[in-house]
Formats: structure tokens, sequence, C-alpha cells
């Protein structure tokens, strides 16, 4: 017998929709560099709006080395599958951890930085 987490599932969705607002994904698909020719070529950028609370980070969790001052919190709804190559409202994305508990998909956890 499995848990049921769709009750988690809609107050997570709820608390972002009441208390977030839209957070822009700008997302680079392919380019690079010719490793033989040296030629640039360049990527398909596109952007999406998901739902997402932008937080600050704690001060006993910075430690000036993995986590800086100026670092962020962003969590972000479900459908949103942040990558690391990502820019969230023109941040790097330095860190994603996903909520999802027995496939049940929740939130993510995004600590961006400028």
């Amino acid at each position: 017998m499995s848990y049921d987490y769709s009750g988690l599932i809609g107050t997570a969705a709820r608390l972002i929709d009441r208390f977030g607002r839209g957070v822009v994904r700008t997302r680079t698909t392919g380019g690079g560099t010719d490793p033989v020719t040296g030629v640039v070529t360049a990527g398909l950028t596109s952007t999406d709006t998901f739902r997402g609370i932008n937080k600050i980070i704690p001060q006993d969790l910075i430690d000036g080395t993995r986590i800086l001052a100026t670092d962020r919190m962003i969590v972000l709804e479900a459908v949103a599958n942040p990558e690391m190559t990502d820019k969230l409202d023109g941040f790097s994305v330095a860190e994603i951890q996903e909520i999802r508990p027995a496939d049940a998909p929740i939130v993510w956890l995004v600590r961006v930085r400028k």
C-alpha cells in the first residue's frame, strides 16, 4: 500500500500560486564550439514562465564558499523541470533539488546566483 501524495501536491501548488510570482526560465539548447574547426554555432534559446517563490537564504546557511550571501533560493512548481544550464530571472543555477517522493513531483528547490 502506497501513500497518496495528491493532498501534499495540491497544497504545494496552492501555496506557490498564492505567494509566488512568474519566474522566467531561459534555456539555450544546442550550439557550442566545433572542436575541429573552432567555429562557434549559436544554440536555440527558449523562454518559459513558471510560478515560483524567490526566497532569501537564511544567514546561518551561508558559508561564503559554497553558498554566498548573494545567492537566492527559488521554490518552483513541479512542472518546471529546471536544468543546470538554465537562467532563472537572469540568475545562473548553482544547485537543483527535486522534492519527489515515490515518483510524485511536488516542488523544485533551485539555488541561484548572479
